[in-house]
């Protein structure tokens, strides 16, 4: 099973880095111990990455699997609408048929686009699969889908204050105060590059056009979407993690072991036992660094089918769009990340632009997606960010 072997891997490099670590704790390590070091916690990441992209697949695979052994039905129009999205994209909007454009095609202009298509399902899927393989928040936000992009608002309700309280007989009882916030939801209008697919790969019946239009999308789409649910200001996009998270400064422009203890700290007491880490590469190599009073690293692998590597025992995340360790910028995000809600309005879709590249002998080929994002946060603070004081 890819799965176990993959396990077993991930095993055997931290066999390594633990049998180095030990070797040189105490003193400096050479250069080619060091160098050794350094690829060594790479691979490890590296196969860290590919555990949990299988772990993710195999969930798909078998809720997918699950689905359609239900609906023998359903599995048939899937099969059906991916065949007419592939001769879409091969031939064009003339060459569909009319069941084949009822198949893919949005009714009633709901898309406001003429000539959109929907992705297939099972194609979809795979896109979004792809989106959170890539990026770290997107494997841990809460994600919701709606059958529309019209705005609406998140309630928000904040009881931690009431507490129950002993009251004798024949008495009144007190009133508590529950504090309610609305949170607005938009759905914002994303766009992948127009990508040129010549005329001869969309006619070459071996290449699996649809797939290689799947991934082009779902990169192109993680890499803007993906960077405004980490760092969105909220002016004419998505309202960011970092954004909505409750500061706790700092002096050093370095990351400092007792400043991630009091960043901790600052979280409610509510959100500890789901909390984790959040910071981007740089910053884990720094990490890496760390030692407690001890003289021991902080940074602890967890190989157990419980839990993947720990700072102080909570798990991290590793996200690319999370700024580095300087002065003024959050480097580090610790809470409940499931509070973090991103919004997905309606499918995936796709326009093939027939004229434009034309004289290439090529069409154009382009996917759009409306999404959101916003913390949930009822005043209770959920997730805070450690912010390294401007110079």
């Amino acid at each position: 099973m890819k799965l176990k072997k993959l396990k077993e891997e991930r095993a055997g490099l931290y066999a390594k880095i633990d049998e180095l670590r030990k070797a040189s704790d105490g003193r400096q390590m050479t250069a080619e111990e060091r160098t050794n070091w350094n690829q060594l916690l790479k691979d490890f990441e590296a196969k860290e990455e590919e555990v949990q992209a299988e772990e993710r697949y195999l969930k798909v695979a078998a809720s997918q699997a699950e689905e359609l052994n239900r609906n023998p039905e359903q599995a048939d129009a899937q099969q059906r609408s991916r065949e007419a999205f592939v001769k879409y994209l091969r031939e064009g909007r003339s060459a569909l048929s009319t069941e084949e454009r009822m198949l893919i095609e949005p009714r009633a202009g709901l898309d406001g686009v003429s000539g959109t298509v929907l992705i297939p399902t099972s194609l979809a899927t795979a896109i979004e699969v792809a989106l959170k393989s890539s990026g770290g928040l997107m494997n841990v936000a809460t994600v919701i889908r709606t059958a529309t992009g019209n705005p609406f608002s998140m309630p928000t309700v904040n009881d931690t204050n009431n507490k129950a309280v002993i009251i004798g007989e024949y008495q009144q009882s007190s009133k508590g105060k529950v504090e309610f916030g609305m949170v607005p939801v938009k759905a914002f209008t994303y766009r992948s590059p127009i990508v040129p697919v010549s005329l001869e790969l969309l006619q070459d019946s071996a290449f699996d056009i649809d797939t290689l239009v799947g991934r082009l999308i779902g990169e192109a789409m993680f890499r803007g979407m993906n960077e405004h649910f980490v760092v969105g200001t909220g002016v004419n996009q998505p309202s960011g993690l970092v954004k909505g998270a409750t500061a706790y400064e700092v002096d050093s422009a370095a990351i400092v072991a007792d400043d991630l203890l009091d960043l901790m700290a600052t979280v409610n007491a509510a959100y500890q036992s789901q909390a984790k880490f959040l910071f981007n590469n740089k910053t884990f190599y720094s990490l890496l660094k760390l030692k407690d009073g001890d003289g021991q690293y902080i940074w602890q692998p967890n190989l157990s089918s419980l839990g993947g590597p720990t700072l102080f025992s909570k798990n991290y995340v590793i996200d690319p769009d999370m700024p580095d360790v300087a002065a003024g910028q959050a480097s580090v995000c610790f809470g409940d990340l499931s509070k973090y809600m991103i919004r997905m309005a309606k499918d995936f879709q796709s326009l093939r632009l027939n004229e434009m590249l034309a004289e290439w002998l090529c069409v154009g080929i382009y996917g759009y997606a409306r999404a959101d994002g916003v913390l949930l946060d009822a005043g209770t603070h959920p997730v805070a960010k450690l912010v390294h004081k401007a110079i």
